[in-house]
């Protein structure tokens, strides 16, 4: 697992098939999209699971979210890597990113 440094979380974003009522709605009916640009589109979400939370963040208030959250976050401010161990894409971002936590 990644070990995220002072101010930033680790997110697992959400993919765009799992975001848009139209591509989930066509994989339920056995529709196959083609997305030629996946990497492109699945960038633009903006929503996503912390997975880890750095030691420094929100040094001098409380928390805003948790490990397990479904947060949103500023559109393009994720850094996205490739987890060595799983190859699942994450996304690193500041916690000021976090704009909202969306509970269940």
């Amino acid at each position: 697992m990644i070990k995220p440094c002072g101010h930033r979380l680790i997110v697992k974003p959400f993919t765009l098939v799992q975001v848009d009522d139209v591509y989930a709605s066509a994989k339920r009916m056995g529709l196959e999209v083609v997305r030629p640009n996946e990497k492109r589109e699945d960038a633009s979400v903006d929503k996503g699971i912390v997975l880890a939370v750095g030691p420094t963040c929100w040094p001098d208030q409380e928390p805003w979210c948790k490990v397990g959250d479904t947060i949103i976050f500023a559109k393009f401010s994720p850094k996205f890597i490739d987890d060595p161990e799983t190859k699942e894409s994450l996304g690193i971002l500041n916690d000021e990113d976090v704009v909202a936590v969306l509970e269940e």
